[in-house]
């Protein structure tokens, strides 16, 4: 307890020193700090009851906790600006959640009180693709409002699962890297509705078409949310699947925004911190994103995220009420707290190439076209593109070493 309080020292301070907002909840004392979100998840029931357990991702970071006992979470203080919250469930259930952190009369970030968050039941989104004989057989479906990817086949198609309900953008990309080969499609709209919870939901044919070099958009914004560390200080890097690195210096502009103009193709943004920020600040998963002629792929916030601010935010509370049973609310610390054990999602989301029979720690390249190791546990065995974690909940232990960006391959 005494570790975790010593790492909750700022935390602390930064309640006591910058009470932005305050909100009436069970406790109508509570408190938030400058730019935090505070929220209980509970079941769909008339009579909420709290739901422990459930996932609670900021997208685009490496920030990852569960509810507590009694469903309350509390996020890391956010900057001004949209943030998009994923919430998962296992393999059942899945919301996505816009949260928009304004400036207060302060000129300090508001907190943000969710209230209660019900998350429904996720539905699978399945489809095929409609491609000649001699395309790639191989290659990625991303979801550009969740961020997800699935492995898509040129034979059988794709299946996306736990799907919350809203507004989904879904683009494809199969690739050939022996013959520099690509094709594309989308963008498809789907929208999943109440009546499409725990099922699956066929969606439309998607004609794939060869790249061409006609140009789209690629945006995204960084955020830094270490002391110290500035975005323009941050290791940006775009690839792109078949013609490599972008070249750069790629850097944010004063709001921390990146908009390129590229050629259509299957990319990925990698955000790194510099070396002697890598103890303290480690880098989040990189983002796919598929590039069309004359439209935008915007892939959101990408967040560079100390771990002491998530392991303090998962133990963080206003008062008891916030902790569970026998765990008292001590210095905003749950009193001898253990996280309640997130519901395995089973299945992993990145780009993976399954593949059993793989050689463990040999090169290899993902479904999408990108540098990997083969990395071997049960039924997740296969390629892991180099830096990714494959599963925004951090229940998985398939973590590929960094990329070596003259070889184009995962650093021994």
């Amino acid at each position: 307890m005494q570790v975790h309080r010593q790492r909750l020292t700022w935390l602390a301070a930064a309640a006591a020193a910058t009470l932005a907002c305050q909100y009436a909840y069970d406790n109508p004392a509570e408190r938030l700090s400058a730019g935090q979100v505070s929220g209980r998840t509970v079941t769909q029931v008339p009579a909420p009851v709290p739901a422990p357990g459930v996932a609670v991702v900021l997208k685009g970071s490496n920030f990852s906790e569960t509810t507590h006992e009694t469903g309350r979470f509390t996020l890391l203080p956010l900057p001004v600006g949209r943030h998009i919250l994923l919430f998962r469930e296992g393999t059942a259930r899945a919301m996505l959640r816009v949260v928009d952190v304004a400036l207060g009369r302060d000129g300090q970030p508001e907190g943000v009180r969710l209230g209660d968050v019900a998350v429904p039941g996720g539905a699978s989104l399945r489809g095929v693709v409609a491609v000649p004989s001699g395309a790639p057989q191989a290659g990625v479906v991303v979801d550009e409002r969740t961020g997800l990817t699935s492995t898509l086949r040129a034979s059988t198609g794709y299946q996306l699962d736990v799907m919350g309900p809203g507004d989904h953008l879904l683009k494809l990309a199969l690739v050939d890297r022996s013959t520099g080969d690509e094709w594309l499609g989308g963008p498809l709209p789907v929208t999943v509705i109440d009546s499409d919870q725990h099922s699956v939901k066929p969606v439309a044919t998607v004609p794939l078409r060869v790249a061409t070099p006609a140009v789209g958009t690629l945006r995204f914004r960084v955020l830094s949310l270490q002391p110290g560390l500035p975005a323009a200080a941050m290791v940006v890097e775009v690839e792109e699947a078949v013609r490599g690195p972008v070249a750069g210096p790629l850097v944010p502009d004063s709001s921390g925004d990146v908009e390129l103009s590229l050629p259509e193709g299957l990319y990925r943004v990698r955000l790194s911190p510099p070396p002697e920020f890598e103890s303290v600040a480690p880098a989040p998963q990189p983002a796919t994103a598929v590039v069309l002629a004359g439209l935008r792929a915007d892939v959101g916030s990408l967040y560079l995220v100390p771990t002491t601010t998530v392991v303090s935010a998962q133990a963080y509370c206003i008062d008891t009420s916030d902790c569970g049973t026998d765990h008292p609310c001590q210095d905003h610390v749950c009193s001898n707290y253990r996280p309640t054990p997130p519901i395995p999602p089973d299945l992993p989301f990145c780009d993976l190439q399954r593949d059993g029979n793989c050689s463990y720690g040999s090169p290899c390249f993902t479904s999408g076209g990108f540098p990997g190791v083969c990395l071997a546990a049960g039924p997740w065995a296969g390629c892991v593109a180099c830096g990714s974690a494959c599963t925004p909940e951090g229940t998985s232990s398939l973590v590929a070493p960094p990329m070596d960006p003259a070889k184009r391959q995962c650093l021994p």
